[in-house]
């Protein structure tokens, strides 16, 4: 279950299927890998391309806070 959207691209992706707020490459990557992030351990990140993550993390079995970001 997903709590909460930071991005509002990827809120509007995951909604509807819309590509209007992140780029088409981006979209299509998406899921690749999955890492817990070193420097705080209560969040995740998926492996987009390049240096770009969707970042998140887990409370109650939710999803929370879901961003795009240029991690690097």
């Amino acid at each position: 279950m997903i709590g909460s959207f930071r991005h509002k691209g990827l809120k509007e992706f995951f909604e509807t299927g819309s590509k209007r707020g992140i780029s088409a490459d981006l979209a299509a990557r998406i899921g690749r890998r999955l890492d817990v992030l070193e420097a705080a351990q209560d969040e995740w990140a998926i492996s987009v391309s390049g240096n770009w993550r969707i970042t998140f993390r887990f409370e109650k079995g939710e999803a929370l806070d879901i961003n795009l970001e240029d991690y690097h």
